[in-house]
């Protein structure tokens, strides 16, 4: 009822140094400033409390039930040191959050789960990469590609539930809200445990719109520019045929024009090379 200590064991003393505390005896669990108020009204209903308490570097696992003893009901507090634990679930989560980070700045969505249970891990770019919700749920996450490469993703997982290893790896179709986007989807069988419920599947999807606008603007440029070559060619064959009858007769009126030395004749000949000299221009 008033929270005092009564007693405590050895292996206690962490607690109390952790908590600068350095006469138990003026340790108080109903007054104590790391535990939340939620887990002292807990105890004052006799209910059970389980909390972890970071206090400084130190991150405590506070167990608090309610005990029958002779002298009446009490409090047995245990008190487990998972300082280490939390570090390295933080530096997990770390990892994690540059790993997210990195797959989101190359538009590479990478995923791993189990078929069986449909459970798994997936970054932010694989969920987007798909046009699915981030739920963490591994079902029908393959409804927004396009039917046939839906076929083709579906058929390879059957094969994949039946032990087969091989990988997938296509440019497919994803489509949402009435817009497409291309994706290149590496699907790698990467554990085959049936007996055990485990058939993992690895995932890569990398968003390829970038690409497929290249390429499609490189083939319109080819077909611009063969189309351009045709043309060049029809008007070069276009234009011989224009200038191929005034220019023979320029030659020839031109070779005639030095043989000839009569007035007249000349003056006829200069006559007609003219003519045709305006007809080339």
């Amino acid at each position: 009822q008033e929270g005092s200590l009564l007693n405590h064991n050895p292996g206690a003393e962490f607690f109390f140094k952790v908590l600068a505390i350095k006469n138990t005896e003026d340790f108080n669990l109903l007054r104590a400033n790391f535990l939340s108020e939620a887990s002292k009204v807990g105890i004052t209903k006799g209910l059970q409390v389980n909390e972890l308490v970071e206090y400084g570097e130190a991150a405590l696992r506070i167990v608090l039930r309610e005990v029958q003893e002779d002298q009446g009901k009490n409090i047995l507090m245990i008190v487990l040191d998972q300082t280490a634990i939390v570090k390295e679930k933080q530096s997990r989560e770390k990892f994690y959050e540059i790993f997210h980070f990195a797959m989101d700045a190359s538009s590479l969505g990478v995923a791993q789960y189990n078929m069986v249970d449909e459970t798994g891990f997936a970054t932010h770019s694989w969920y987007e990469n798909l046009g699915i919700e981030k739920d963490g749920n591994f079902t029908n996450i393959h409804a927004n590609l396009i039917e046939k490469d839906r076929i083709k993703v579906e058929e390879f997982l059957l094969r994949a539930m039946k032990g087969d290893t091989t990988t997938f790896s296509e440019r497919v179709c994803i489509q949402k809200d009435g817009v497409q986007h291309w994706v290149r989807y590496i699907i790698l069988p990467t554990e085959y445990v049936p007996a055990e419920d485990r058939i993992i599947i690895s995932e890569l999807v990398q968003n390829v719109d970038d690409q497929v606008q290249r390429e499609e603007e490189l083939a319109l440029a080819l077909k611009q520019s063969k189309e351009s070559e045709r043309l060049k060619n029809a008007f070069v064959a276009n234009i011989s045929m224009d200038i191929r009858p005034p220019l023979n007769s320029l030659v020839a009126l031109s070779e005639e024009l030095t043989h000839t030395e009569e007035r007249q004749e000349r003056e006829r000949l200069l006559t007609e090379i003219q003519h045709y000299n305006d007809i080339l221009l």
